[in-house]
């Protein structure tokens, strides 16, 4: 939907590449529509609008669009959204918001309503209901990495050996394209399902996780944490990422 109507100020979200990296950028600005009252909207520009609406049209979220000469207007004024204007009593001036890498601190400003934008609108693309039952039959640990990320081996040996400590019998699904090649000391199994949304919607379902923090696999880690419905889990993470706030069985490793 276009929305010509603009009295409120005016935040434009950049598009990211992955699902969860917009799912990133559109919380911060459901964020910053609810403090601020102000209008959110997305560029509307066919190719990026179509890669965008193939992902996130399976899920809950709302959005609209302006004209790329809107955007331009507001680029030029090299206004950008940072973390700080979370923080702000007000935003004076319409905005550019591109952040993609949600901060623990700040999932104390995610409401229900907008975590409830996140489910799937529907989990007919479920094919492995075994593997699915074993997940939530187990005190699973659920673990993203990205192909074209590195593999930080010392930071998840660390994280696998504290959660052995919490956890009993526990077994890790490792969510992946790529080879491990060091030895893991827990029962573990490594996913290649071949369909984005059903590893999504498994690792969500994993009892417990291990974010894996770096540039292309953080953001599913997180979101997979966040929306984890579960009543009780572990959600262990890079230290580097230094949060101000504790959160109930996150642990920094």
């Amino acid at each position: 939907m276009i929305n010509f109507i603009m009295d409120k100020k005016i935040v434009v979200l950049e598009y990211q590449d992955s699902f969860a990296d917009n799912f990133s950028t559109y919380a911060y600005g459901k964020i910053a529509q609810d403090r601020f009252e102000l209008d959110c909207y997305y560029e509307n520009t066919t190719k990026k609008r179509m890669l965008f609406e193939n992902q996130m049209d399976n899920f809950n979220i709302n959005y609209s669009y302006i004209s790329t000469a809107r955007v331009d207007k507001i680029a030029q004024k090299c206004k950008f959204f940072d973390f700080k204007d979370i923080k702000s009593k007000k935003i004076k001036e319409d905005k550019i918001l591109k952040l993609k890498d949600f901060k623990i601190d700040d999932i104390t400003y995610l409401s229900r309503d907008i975590k409830a934008q996140f489910n799937f609108k529907s989990i007919d693309f479920i094919k492995n209901y075994d593997l699915l039952e074993e997940i939530n039959s187990i005190n699973s640990i659920g673990l993203y990495i990205n192909k074209n990320d590195e593999i930080d081996y010392k930071y998840l040996i660390s994280a696998i050996n504290r959660l052995n400590k919490y956890i009993k019998k526990p077994k890790l699904f490792i969510f992946t394209r790529q080879k491990i090649n060091t030895k893991i000391d827990m029962n573990y199994e490594i996913l290649d399902l071949g369909d984005w949304r059903e590893e999504f919607y498994f690792l969500m379902q994993c009892k417990h996780k291990i974010i894996h923090c770096t540039q292309n696999s953080y953001s599913e880690g997180l979101w997979a944490s966040v929306l984890n419905g579960k009543n009780y889990f572990y959600v262990a993470f890079d230290k580097k990422l230094k949060p101000s706030k504790k959160f109930h069985n996150w642990i920094a490793v």
